[in-house]
């Protein structure tokens, strides 16, 4: 029972970390984004930057945590960044047709950043989780 109990505080101090890193790394990002090409208030930016990763980021990790491969981890980014795109044009009121690219791009930009941070700084993590 004190092994199933420490692998289940293990796992959850894992997510914790890389949920926090996540934040940490996104919602700066998303902001500065927000604010630079979309004209919406910062605490518009910055609920919708939190909002759209509480979302995303924990299917992402659950799902991530069986992947053997970094092109698994490539595929599953990928679709994240397409869903985060979405839900930040959503949510900063954004017309996708005339904002479709800088709004994939700053997603791309951002979840790459947060990708990279994550490989450098919690390498424990299992693929890339």
């Amino acid at each position: 029972m004190a092994n199933a109990t420490s692998a289940a505080a293990a796992s959850a101090t894992a997510y914790l970390a890389a949920l926090g890193l996540t934040l940490l790394v996104e919602v700066p990002v998303y902001a500065v984004l927000a604010r630079l090409f979309a004209w919406v208030s910062w605490p518009l930016a910055l609920v919708a930057a939190v909002v759209v990763n509480l979302l995303t980021h924990p299917i992402l990790y659950a799902v991530a945590l069986s992947f053997d491969s970094w092109w698994q981890l490539m595929v599953a980014e990928t679709i994240v960044t397409g869903v985060e795109a979405l839900l930040i044009g959503w949510a900063w009121r954004r017309h996708w047709r005339a904002d479709w690219a800088w709004l994939c791009a700053g997603a791309l930009v951002t979840n790459t950043l947060s990708v990279l941070a994550g490989l450098v700084l919690l390498p424990g993590l299992p693929a890339g989780a």
